[in-house]
């Protein structure tokens, strides 16, 4: 079934199309000055989500945003071009980068949020006097570097997310990080994690004693700075020589890759334990952790963490059975934990898992997921609704869907398993009614078990089958439904743990 016509988002197509087409040579002033606020953002808005190759041309384009209403400078557009035989790949750089310097001639009072495309790069000069131009900025978010100074003249920042060399983050912040304490409202300053952590620590060291109120600095290690800070470090000037506000943290040697074999890598992996026990000791306000851990010891210490609400862990580098380790810190802290996602060489009880943590909302498994004893009831299980796992064995899987009742979003990996039978035998126990994103990468269901599973979840919006390939449309016309086929489904883990929202 088609969506209704939204008459609203029509009429902001029919003023660009007309705009586009040549429209304003026939007014002698501009327009878009005399449009009410709101219609004004929402016309911004809706320009800007356009593809790249379907904007206004330049001095159109210009026009539009050169307004001193204007609250939001969102190019990302310029990230979205055409890949067709012939298009100028390098037009859409060339565009962003004319209307970054036309912005920049321009003060914009009310402008609180800049993205930056990370496909492209600007001259320093050019951003920073966009960014000095902007007062109230609050939000900052650009892979293109620029001087950093100029953000001192933005007092009201409250999130500053890098994706630039890292060095050159690092150079201005061993000069210059003083200048930063005037940002009072500074929550998040992240930069790009290009480098391990032996090699970074002094630099997000910087940022932790300049930016009092910083409570995240992004996908990057903060553990070995706070020991450095504690241990080496003079804090006579300091306030809060053992107590800092981070509440989100990446602890470990570096996102997403492994531990080389370096002299510095071995000592720091040594003392593992001993910096995990320094960090959670001076972080008691960490509620978002994500952490590689390289000892079963280092466990332990995470324990004092009693506001943690969201846990990733990843113990893929972990010598020795870990499980023991771990279950007896869920006893601890397990009852505050809302999130988990686990990676390991083993198999991870679910049932044990939500048996300690009775107030889970969001489970990832990214390797084997099974089951202790699946005759006895898990009713904590009715809370859970995120279940994401790689690889389930049909026991696991039937036992989790049974209790799932309230599940929202379902991810699963290779379930060659999965029939028609086993599928009216879920169904049987629990209809899926409540289920808004489903996602199966490979199954044995045929059409008519697919149709069975749409029609019974009858709250499904995003729906994604990897194999078998069949045609949705049909089957969703003839339920009168609207449902959306995604060829790349985005989950809750993929969007909390991003580099760019982190």
């Amino acid at each position: 079934m088609t969506e209704p016509i939204n008459l609203y988002k029509q009429s902001q197509k029919s003023v660009i199309n007309y705009y586009k087409a040549g429209w304003m040579r026939r007014c002698s002033e501009n327009p878009f000055s005399y449009l009410p606020c709101e219609v004004y953002h929402d016309l911004v808005d809706y320009t800007l989500s356009l593809p790249c190759h379907e904007l206004p041309e330049l001095s159109k384009l210009c026009l539009l945003l050169i307004n001193y209403r204007l609250h939001r400078i969102d190019l990302s557009c310029f990230e979205d071009y055409k890949r067709v035989p012939g298009y100028d790949f390098d037009k859409p750089r060339k565009t962003c980068s004319l209307l970054i310097r036309e912005l920049s001639k321009y003060t914009f009072p009310n402008v609180q949020s800049i993205y930056v495309p990370f496909r492209f790069s600007f001259t320093s000069k050019e951003l920073g006097d966009l960014i000095q131009g902007c007062p109230n900025l609050k939000t900052l978010h650009t892979a293109a570097y620029f001087d950093l100074s100029a953000i001192e003249n933005c007092k009201r920042l409250r999130s500053i997310r890098i994706h630039s060399y890292f060095h050159l983050i690092s150079d201005f912040l061993e000069k210059r990080a003083y200048s930063l304490m005037h940002l009072e409202d500074l929550n998040v300053l992240s930069v790009c994690n290009a480098e391990p952590c032996f090699r970074t620590y002094e630099c997000v060291a910087n940022i932790l004693i300049h930016c009092r109120n910083v409570f995240s600095v992004g996908m990057i290690d903060s553990s070995m700075a706070i020991n450095y800070i504690i241990n080496e470090r003079s804090h006579a000037d300091l306030d809060f020589p053992f107590a800092f506000r981070l509440r989100r943290c990446f602890w470990g040697y570096d996102y997403g890759k492994q531990l080389e074999r370096s002299e510095d890598a071995i000592i720091y992996k040594t003392n593992y334990t001993n910096i995990i026990r320094t960090a959670s000791t001076a972080c008691p306000l960490v509620e978002e952790l994500v952490m590689q851990v390289f000892q079963k010891e280092s466990l332990k210490p995470l324990g004092l963490l009693r506001r943690l609400s969201s846990l990733d862990i990843n113990f893929t580098q972990c010598d020795g059975n870990f499980l023991p380790d771990f279950f007896s810190l869920l006893s601890e802290i397990g009852h505050n934990l809302k999130h988990l996602s686990l990676e390991g060489n083993v198999t991870f009880p679910v049932n044990a898992l939500c048996n300690y943590c009775i107030n889970l909302e969001s489970l990832q498994i990214k390797d084997l997921a099974g089951v202790e004893d699946p005759i006895e009831p898990c009713t904590s299980l009715k809370k859970l609704k995120r279940f994401y796992v790689n690889s389930v064995n049909q026991e696991c899987l039937q036992f989790m869907l049974k209790y799932c009742t309230n599940v929202r979003e379902l991810f699963l990996g290779n379930v060659q398993y999965l029939d028609d039978i086993k599928m009216r035998k879920i169904l049987h126990n629990n209809s899926l009614a409540k289920l808004e994103l489903l996602s199966i990468d490979a199954c044995n269901l045929s059409e008519q078990g697919l149709y069975l599973l749409v029609k019974s979840a009858t709250n499904l919006k995003n729906f994604y089958l990897g194999s078998p390939r069949y045609s949705l449309q049909s089957m969703i016309r003839e339920m009168k439904r609207t449902i959306n086929y995604v060829d790349i489904p985005t989950d809750f883990f993929y969007q909390k743990l991003h580099n760019c929202t982190f």
